[in-house]
Parts: structure tokens; sequence; C-alpha cells
């Protein structure tokens, strides 16, 4: 194999080493917002259970549970 050849190849995989890197990046950067918005909505909640029932509360927790199924399959 030429050095011309093996510089190409190293290119090449540097290239598809940073694009999966920035894919990644794109990713946490995602799921950060994601559990943001969980966390503001959990916040959120906390302060209503106060005045909330047991089936309220029960309700809030089937609803939890349909959204984190829902964003499982995205």
């Amino acid at each position: 194999m030429t050095q011309e050849k093996q510089s190409n190849e190293g290119s090449s995989s540097f290239a598809d080493t940073y694009k999966k890197l920035n894919e990644g990046e794109a990713t946490a950067t995602h799921l950060e917002k994601m559990l943001d918005n969980i966390e503001s909505k959990i916040d959120e909640i906390l302060k209503d259970s106060g005045s909330a029932s047991k089936e309220d509360i029960d309700k809030l927790a089937t609803q939890l549970d349909q959204l984190g199924e829902s964003r499982k399959s995205e």
C-alpha cells in the first residue's frame, strides 16, 4: 500500500469519526433538553401534588409512563 493511499484512508477514517462525534454530541444535547423538560414537569407535579388526591397522582404517573413510552419510540 502506498503512503498516499494510507493517508487517504486515514483522512476518511478521521472524517467518519468526527462525523460520529458530532452526531453523538447532537444526541446528547437533545437528551439533555428532554431531561430538563421532564425535570420541570416533575417539579410542577410535586408543587401541585400537595393539593392533589391519590387518584390525581395516579393519573399523572400514568401520563408520565405514557410519555416515557412515546419518547422511547422516537
